[in-house]
């Protein structure tokens, strides 16, 4: 009887050892799983920093050209802003459901890998 019960006892504390160590494995695979989303989204972040400054120093060169063919510098602004203003405009309206359902899939993408 004594020896059923320290048997049932080790089994006991290999079930409970095994339960730690699972638990355990689940952390470090969301950790994982976590840091991996973190830094894509981290790169994605530096290179639309990148692309949005390029793109601000090349509006301010394309305004500058051209109100200097217009004769006024701010008609060159104006007409970049309105550019930009329509391709807003598009975007919101029209591009909201595919940006924000790629945006989605991107990221259900990443957490599932």
């Amino acid at each position: 009887m004594e020896d059923k019960l320290n048997w049932f006892a080790i089994l006991l504390d290999k079930a409970i050892e095994f339960a730690k160590t699972a638990i355990e494995l689940l952390k470090l695979r969301a950790i994982d799983k976590i840091s991996e989303v973190i830094a894509s989204i981290a790169a994605r972040i530096a290179a639309v920093v990148l692309l949005f400054t390029g793109l601000m120093i090349g509006s301010i060169g394309v305004a500058l050209w051209l109100g200097e063919l217009l004769g006024k510098s701010w008609f060159g602004f104006f007409i970049v802003a309105g550019f930009y203003f329509l391709c807003g405009f598009i975007m919101f309206f029209l591009l909201k459901n595919k940006i924000k359902k790629s945006v989605n899939n991107l990221l259900i993408k990443k957490i599932l890998e």
